[in-house]
């Protein structure tokens, strides 16, 4: 097999062993197929990092604007219910006491 390759302009070619070839082939091919599959599973974990990540945010601002929302029902309908019971008894006791003076 004859190979050739050009530095500064000069052609240069080489006969290479079929031998040497197979050998260059095997040695060479299964390292890059070995370091793309290393990539892709840097690449799959990035990605499952990612998207863990932006499911956590959503979940945890979801989760935050129900409980946030929750307690502000619970308070305002508590405080709107103490209130109105007051404002009633205040009304009853000064109309009893108008009424039985």
């Amino acid at each position: 097999m004859y190979v050739s390759w050009y530095i500064s302009g000069y052609a240069i070619s080489t006969q290479l062993d079929t031998a040497v070839v197979r050998t260059m082939v095997h040695t060479t091919v299964p390292t890059v197929l070995n370091t793309a599959a290393r990539i892709v599973v840097q690449l799959h974990t990035a990605v499952g990092t990612v998207v863990h990540t932006a499911i956590r945010a959503l979940v945890h601002a979801a989760v935050r604007t129900v409980v946030h929302t929750a307690v502000r029902t619970v308070v305002h309908t508590a405080v709107r219910t103490v209130v109105h019971t007051v404002v009633r008894t205040v009304v009853h006791t000064v109309v009893r006491t108008v009424v039985h003076t």
